[in-house]
This record gives structure tokens, C-alpha cells and sequence, in this order.
């Protein structure tokens, strides 16, 4: 139970790592975004795409690849 509790910890601070990546490169991250990131499990998924925030040059470019 603890590593369930710890591994949920790590994905839900990797999604707001993602999150405010996009907030400070774009100011504001759509309500979607928002919630396809909070939902995401994978926390390998999570560092592909705080990678691909922090390199994309429009967050139309960083909605595309997470859809």
C-alpha cells in the first residue's frame, strides 16, 4: 500500500512539473490540457512530456503529441 501511495505521489508531482512548464512558457494551459495531464498514469509518459514542454515551439505543437 505505502508504494502505491508513493508511485501516485510521483505521477501527480510529475503532472504538475508538466503543468508548469506549459504555465510558464504559455501563460495559460487550456481546461483539456489541463485534464488529460492530470489523468495520466504513466510517469514515463509524464517525463516524455515535461521533455516536449519544455522544447515545443507552440502549445498547439505540445497538444498534438499528447493526443
Amino acid at each position: 500500500m505505502y508504494e502505491q501511495i508513493r508511485e501516485e505521489g510521483v505521477v501527480e508531482g510529475k503532472a504538475k512539473m508538466v503543468l508548469t512548464v506549459l504555465r510558464a512558457r504559455f501563460n495559460q494551459v487550456p481546461q483539456e490540457v489541463e485534464e488529460t495531464i492530470r489523468k495520466m498514469t504513466d510517469p514515463t509518459a509524464l517525463d516524455s512530456w515535461a521533455a516536449h514542454a519544455a522544447t515545443c515551439k507552440t502549445l498547439e505543437e505540445f497538444e498534438k503529441a499528447i493526443h
